[in-house]
């Protein structure tokens, strides 16, 4: 009986540990919170839909300066990975993009913690924690054209 029970909390552990969820409440991995904030011109909506292997955080529209916000946990493979679709001025701009790679440099950028992204007229663009200024990652698509990474 025990030898069973051993073998269900081994299981419990390491699906838990496996998966980018919370379990009970907390963290096992690092937590990480993502903010996506519409700062674009001319009172221009930011339509967005974000997911990952894992989780689909539904469609959304934000209304200028308005931030849409997220947080997980990262998975103990380092694989943990969140994408989202963006479209504004009518789906003339948009993209897919990265928002979140469980990588050394991405932590940096984001202080071990928080990933503050800016949606401008010119592209997207993720907040520096240590230089506390924005720095421009990508550039919009025009109507279907491949994306493009500006950094790294």
């Amino acid at each position: 009986m025990i030898r069973v029970l051993t073998s269900d909390i081994l299981l419990f552990l390491a699906l838990a540990l496996a998966t980018n969820h919370t379990c009970l409440g907390f963290c096992i991995t690092q937590r990480y919170d993502v903010h996506i904030i519409n700062n674009l011109s001319n009172n221009n909506f930011l339509g967005l839909h974000c997911w990952s292997g894992d989780d689909d955080l539904g469609t959304h529209e934000l209304s200028p300066s308005d931030e849409f916000h997220f947080h997980f946990c990262t998975n103990v493979f380092g694989s943990t990975r969140f994408w989202c679709d963006f479209n504004w001025n009518r789906n003339q701009y948009g993209g897919r993009f990265e928002v979140f790679w469980d990588w050394p440099e991405l932590s940096e950028m984001c202080n071990s913690e928080s990933c503050v992204w800016s949606a401008r007229d010119d592209g997207l663009y993720l907040l520096d924690a240590a230089g506390q200024k924005f720095v421009k990652e990508y550039i919009w698509e025009v109507a279907g054209h491949q994306q493009q990474k500006v950094s790294y």
